[in-house]
């Protein structure tokens, strides 16, 4: 050592000459020539009218169709090679404080307890063409966890029916998720005017073995995968435009659903293997809001309003209908206080209240479980 510093003191240290063996601003690792298959595979795949990704992941998850014996670069030079010929796509990404971590929104476990890491987000899109009053209706599909994937159909209209029927080809087309979220419309949870009322498409689900997750209204942020997705769906697909029928947007749609899976690199699995953990309930992501003449605080599912101590208010809540017990429990995501790299959670039971189920949904169930059977 005290060698090492004698020698950093000495005055006729000169650092300036360069004697790495490769030229400055030079890759030590990569050559000319794996920049220019970099640029090959982006052009083709930007003239292929079928291919809608043309980026630095979809290089290097098509690096081998094109170059099998020659090594895959690492995805940052890919990046690199792109930005240098000003080929990347600038993109306005929102800023991102935390907030959701101190509002305590329970997004560990959803993701983590409740699905397992096998999550999908739906959310409906809808479109105009030119010569068309009505709107063209997509419903879209996010799933989250150990295999990503990212799908849209178009849909004739905006009804349960037609929801389930495209959930239905999406769990045997791809694979069946533990829970499926969505938003609080109509059309998955059912008039607001029954606070107990089990829609069509909620009982679908709970017939498959998913558990639904309603997220909190007015907060898109809550899907924020799905959202995410629509984004892409937008920019990528449809103001690739204008698509002179809906013919021609079949067509391109497929193409579309086709690239962005080879651009996650989704492989559907082999085997499905059940939720052990199921359990027939539903699960309603809330902010709780202060009320106008009190000091307390509530969260409202359905028609129902209920009151929270007013230190929750403005925070996150996860409540949990178990239809059998006809209970609803309303819990409080925790991080517990412990040192470690990766960030713990637990869940704290902050209400409890009787929830019965109406008696036209009563009804409901049974019918609609004796036609889905037959």
């Amino acid at each position: 050592m005290e060698f090492v510093i004698s020698w950093t003191k000495q005055p006729n240290q000169d650092p300036t000459p360069d004697r790495r063996g490769w030229k400055k601003g030079r890759p030590r690792k990569y050559t000319d020539q794996q920049e220019e298959k970099i640029l090959s595979i982006y052009h083709k795949l930007k003239d292929d009218s079928s291919s809608f990704f043309c980026g630095a992941s979809a290089i290097l998850n098509l690096w081998k169709d094109y170059y099998p014996l020659t090594p895959i670069p690492h995805l940052r030079y890919i990046g690199r090679v792109l930005k240098k010929h000003n080929l990347t796509e600038k993109i306005k990404r929102g800023k991102n404080k935390g907030a959701s971590r101190y509002l305590l929104y329970p997004e560990y476990t959803i993701l983590n307890t409740i699905s397992q890491g096998s999550l999908l987000e739906i959310d409906f899109i809808q479109k105009f063409i030119q010569g068309r009053s009505r709107p063209l209706n997509f419903l879209g599909f996010s799933l989250r966890g150990r295999h990503p994937l990212k799908h849209f159909m178009r849909i004739e209209e905006y009804t349960q029916e037609e929801v389930m029927e495209s959930l239905d080809f999406f769990i045997h087309q791809f694979e069946r998720p533990y829970a499926v979220k969505m938003d609080n419309d109509f059309v998955f949870f059912g008039p607001s005017s029954k606070e107990r009322f089990l829609s069509k498409v909620v009982l679908f689900l709970l017939l498959h073995n998913i558990i639904p997750i309603f997220t909190a209204p007015r907060k898109p942020w809550n899907q924020a995968s799905i959202e995410g997705a629509n984004s892409i769906f937008s920019r990528k697909f449809w103001n690739r435009g204008p698509f002179e029928s809906v013919a021609e947007i079949d067509r391109q749609l497929a193409f579309f659903n086709l690239s962005y899976q080879r651009y996650l690199n989704y492989q559907r699995p082999d085997s499905f293997k059940g939720n052990d953990k199921f359990s027939y309930c539903v699960y309603f992501i809330r902010k709780v809001y202060q009320e106008t003449d009190s000091t307390k605080g509530y969260i409202q599912i359905g028609s129902k309003r209920i009151i929270l101590d007013p230190s929750y208010i403005n925070l996150f809540t996860l409540s949990k209908w178990d239809l059998e017990k006809e209970i609803l429990y309303t819990y409080i995501q925790r991080e517990r206080t412990i040192i470690s790299e990766e960030p713990s959670y637990y869940l704290q039971l902050i209400k409890k209240i009787p929830f019965k189920l109406t008696q036209a949904s009563d009804k409901k169930v049974v019918d609609f479980y004796l036609s889905y059977n037959h």
